[in-house]
């Protein structure tokens, strides 16, 4: 048991570094066997066990099935974002993010890339993507279609609000398109302007089914999803008057203005 707990304890801790603020996407070194309970108390934390022995079996099923699904997507972009990070260290270039709801360090002749590049930048061809608005909340939950049974949810840390951002993905050719982010070692951040104040905040990684930094989807034809990033702002910012989303990869940031 005390073994059990010690776990426990170190599972909050590298969540708290994971999901908190103040780390960015920066991954703590960690050998296979700690990613693996880590995931797991993350799986196990946000998605609880059912309570009664007397539900329905089919129900009870999908939940463990969308659990492990989601358990392996996390583990593999968990690998991906450090080997990201020991790629770009080779390269010389710094792979860390700004602290989480810190200030934005400003950028000399940024290009702003708007909406309709986003399937280009996220290699999603075949895809169109739109921007469905943004929330700032204590809380988000994450139905999973009708049922009750299991709604994960994000709430935010002390002292600070939840962003989040909504993406509507739709496939507007007549096959099947596969979308997968969560095999792309891919960061993001989320900027917001609030009188004339700009902060900056790492992508939270969660295990919301809508969660598209880690999307694993089949796509049928026209078939369309809304998706969410998420991040955090200190709590005195209830509002924006702009938002964007800026996309890491390969070295380059895609900064791009959400309206």
């Amino acid at each position: 048991m005390k073994k059990r707990n010690l776990w426990m304890i170190t599972g909050m801790l590298t969540l708290t570094c994971l999901f908190g603020s103040g780390c960015g996407n920066e991954i703590p070194d960690m050998d296979i066997d700690q990613e693996n309970k880590v995931t797991q108390y993350a799986t196990d934390l946000l998605l609880p066990k059912t309570r009664s022995r007397l539900v329905d079996t089919e129900k009870e099923g999908i939940a463990r099935a969308e659990k492990a699904r989601k358990n392996a997507e996390i583990q593999a972009k968990i690998k991906s974002m450090k080997s990201a990070e020991v790629s770009s260290e080779e390269n010389g270039n710094d792979a860390s993010v700004e602290n989480l709801a810190g200030d934005s360090p400003t950028t000399q002749q940024e290009v702003i890339y708007s909406v309709s590049d986003l399937p280009s930048i996220l290699g999603l061809d075949g895809f169109d993507i739109t921007y469905n608005g943004f929330e700032i909340v204590d809380q988000y939950v994450d139905q999973i279609g009708d049922s009750t049974d299991w709604m994960p949810t994000v709430e935010a840390s002390n002292k600070y609000h939840l962003v989040v951002v909504k993406l509507g993905l739709t496939n507007r050719t007549e096959g099947e398109l596969v979308a997968n982010l969560a095999a792309q070692p891919y960061s993001y951040r989320i900027t917001t302007i609030t009188n004339g104040e700009k902060k900056v905040g790492a992508s939270l990684m969660t295990l919301l089914l809508s969660d598209l930094t880690i999307l694993k989807e089949t796509f049928g034809p026209g078939q369309y999803g809304e998706y969410v990033v998420i991040t955090q702002v200190p709590e005195n910012i209830t509002t924006a008057e702009s938002v964007s989303l800026v996309i890491k990869k390969d070295g380059e940031s895609y900064h791009v203005l959400l309206q």
